[in-house]
């Protein structure tokens, strides 16, 4: 049964017992639709606060995430909380494996980092180069793009990567005992590391978000 999301600002409001909660091990499956776009999400995740069938998530803490975007697959860090913070480069490895490095960049644009569609939208593009050549149009939509990819993974309150990089590392999960995680930022003092003990929970929640 998949969990309801719920941030853990929300059920310290509705419960005095939830600060009695501590995080959990166990890998879950939330799902959620974007209220404005209607993009399903479907995410594993691990090391959340979890009461009676919902998992919370708590403010200035990091957690790893597997995810399916429109059947994208979608592997990283997320940021926590009633107000996410911005993530940046982490890192994460598998037992004794090579560490893999998520830089924000790589952060697919959309959902809740699309603030930098509007900030570089097809209405200022259109206004900035209606006296531009074919050549200088191509030249300034480059640059707009790749200006819009980096300042989106910077803002982003997630961190993931995708293709065959993140086949890969599901890979190693699935065959690992402990997953670590720690948040590299933006060159700021590193996060210290999480750990997350790799069970039988964590393909049981794979298989509820239907991620092979």
């Amino acid at each position: 049964m998949k969990r309801l999301s719920i941030i853990a600002g929300s059920i310290l409001a509705l419960s005095g017992c939830a600060s009695t909660m501590q995080p959990q091990d166990s890998w879950v499956s939330t799902i959620k639709a974007d209220e404005f776009t209607d993009e399903i999400t479907c995410s594993v995740t691990a090391g959340t606060l979890q009461s009676g069938g919902l998992s919370f998530t708590q403010q200035s803490h990091y957690y790893p995430v597997i995810r399916t975007v429109d059947g994208e697959l979608r592997v990283g860090v997320v940021s926590g909380g009633r107000y996410p913070l911005p993530v940046g480069n982490v890192q994460l490895r598998v037992d004794g494996n090579e560490t893999w490095t998520i830089e924000a960049s790589e952060t697919p644009v959309g959902g809740e980092n699309s603030m930098a569609d509007v900030a570089f939208s097809d209405s200022m593009t259109n206004a900035y180069t209606a006296n531009m050549t074919e050549e200088q149009k191509a030249q300034y939509i480059a640059v707009m793009e790749a200006t819009k990819k980096n300042t989106a993974g910077i803002m982003s309150p997630e961190t993931l990567t995708t293709g065959d990089k993140a086949k890969a590392i599901l890979e190693q999960i699935r065959s690992g005992k402990e997953l670590k995680v720690r948040v590299l930022g933006f060159g700021m003092q590193k996060s210290t590391t999480g750990r997350h003990p790799i069970d039988a929970s964590f393909e049981k929640a794979l298989n509820e978000c239907g991620i092979k």
